[in-house]
C-alpha cells in the first residue's frame, strides 16, 4: 500500500467514524424490524446504512464536491451506488457544459462542429476572431471532396458568395440543460451535508430535494433552485428573502444555488415556487454570513443538535415513502 493510498484510507475511516457520532448526535437511529444499526454510517444521499467494513469492501466511497472534472476533490463519503450513479447521470452534462462554456467563451479547447452533409470540424473562438477548421482525418473522403469542389467553383467564378449561402454549420450541444442543473443541485445538497450535516439535510425542509436526487427522470420539484450567474466561484453563505425566508447560498463557477435556511421550515418550497412564478421583480438576498468552502465534513448542527428525550422525538419521512429515522 502507498503512503497516499494509507492517508486517503484513513482520512476515509475517520470520516466514517465522525458520520457515525453525527447522527447519533442528532438524530436517533432505528431500524425497524431488523437487526441494530449501531456503528453505522448512514449515506446522505440515499439514507442507507452501511456497516464499517463497508469501506474496505468499496461500498463507501469518497466524493469529490464539486465534481472531480471540473476540479473538485473529496469532500464527504457517499454509497457506491449514489456516487457511480451521479457520474453516469449528470456530472459528465456537468464537466461538458463547462468546457462547452470555457470554449464559447474563448477559454477553452475548440468546439466540435459539422459543416452540411456532416462533415466534421473545430471552432475555435479567440478573443479577436473566430477560425473554423475542418477535420480531414475524420471526414468521409467523399464529403470532403465535395465540399472543397464547391469552393473551389466559387472562387472561380470571380466572387465568393456570402457564407450562409456557401455553407452551413452546427454546433452539437454536448449536454442536456435539465442534467446539468440536477448535477449542480446535487453538489449543492453535499456542501449542505459537509457543512452543516444530518440534521440538516434530512431535515423536512430537503425531501423534495433527496427525492428529486434519487430520481432523475422525473420532476419533483415543484421549481428548480438552480441559475446561472455569471462571475461567481466556489462559495457558501447563509441569508435572509423579505419572502422566502432563511436560505442557503452555494455557488460555483457560473451558478448559484438556492436551498432551506432551516431544515424544519416545510413550507419554503411554497415560498420559493410563488417567487419563482411571481411576473414581479424579486428583491434582493440579503446575505448574513460567508462560510468557508467545507474541505471534509464538519457536522456543525449534528453536534450542536443534541437528541431530545424519546417520547419528544417525531418520525423523520426521509422520502415521503416511509422511510423512517427520528429525530
Amino acid at each position: 500500500m502507498t503512503a497516499d493510498k494509507a492517508r486517503r484510507d484513513q482520512r476515509r475511516r475517520d470520516w466514517f467514524d465522525r458520520g457515525v457520532l453525527a447522527i447519533n448526535h442528532s438524530m436517533r437511529v432505528e431500524n425497524i424490524d431488523g437487526p441494530p444499526l449501531d456503528g453505522c454510517y448512514p449515506c446522505p444521499l440515499c439514507g442507507r446504512f452501511f456497516y464499517p467494513d463497508a469501506l474496505s469492501v468499496g461500498e463507501i466511497t469518497g466524493e469529490h464536491v464539486p465534481p472531480d472534472s471540473i476540479g473538485g476533490r473529496e469532500v464527504v463519503l457517499t454509497c457506491r451506488a449514489c456516487n457511480n450513479g451521479a457520474g453516469h447521470s449528470v456530472d459528465g452534462h456537468v464537466a461538458a457544459e463547462s468546457r462547452f462554456r470555457l470554449a464559447i467563451t474563448g477559454n477553452g479547447d475548440p468546439v466540435k462542429i459539422a459543416f452540411e452533409d456532416g462533415l466534421p470540424g473545430l471552432l475555435e473562438i479567440t478573443p479577436d476572431a473566430f477560425h473554423l477548421k475542418l477535420d480531414k482525418a475524420r471526414a468521409n473522403p467523399v464529403v470532403f471532396d465535395r465540399f472543397f469542389a464547391s469552393l473551389k467553383s466559387a472562387a472561380a467564378s470571380g466572387s465568393l458568395p456570402d457564407a450562409s449561402d456557401l455553407f452551413s454549420i452546427q454546433v452539437p450541444i454536448p449536454f442536456e440543460e435539465r442534467r446539468v442543473l440536477l448535477g449542480y443541485l446535487r453538489t449543492a445538497y453535499l456542501v449542505a451535508f459537509a457543512h452543516w450535516g444530518y440534521r440538516m439535510v434530512f431535515g423536512e425542509a430537503f425531501t423534495v430535494v433527496r427525492r428529486q436526487l434519487r430520481d432523475w427522470n422525473v420532476d419533483v420539484m415543484p421549481s428548480c433552485p438552480v441559475a446561472q450567474q455569471p462571475g461567481t466561484r466556489l462559495g457558501l453563505a447563509t441569508g435572509q428573502h423579505p419572502t422566502i425566508g432563511a436560505v442557503v447560498l452555494v455557488t460555483f463557477k457560473g451558478w448559484h444555488v438556492l436551498l432551506p435556511g432551516h431544515p424544519d421550515d416545510a413550507s419554503w418550497w411554497d415560498r420559493f415556487t410563488e417567487v419563482v412564478e411571481s411576473e414581479d421583480e424579486s428583491p434582493p438576498i440579503t446575505i448574513e454570513s460567508r462560510l468557508s468552502w467545507p474541505r471534509e465534513p464538519r457536522h456543525v448542527v449534528d453536534q450542536c443538535w443534541p437528541v431530545g428525550p424519546l417520547e419528544d422525538q417525531q418520525l423523520v419521512d426521509l422520502f415521503g415513502d416511509g422511510g423512517l429515522v427520528k429525530a
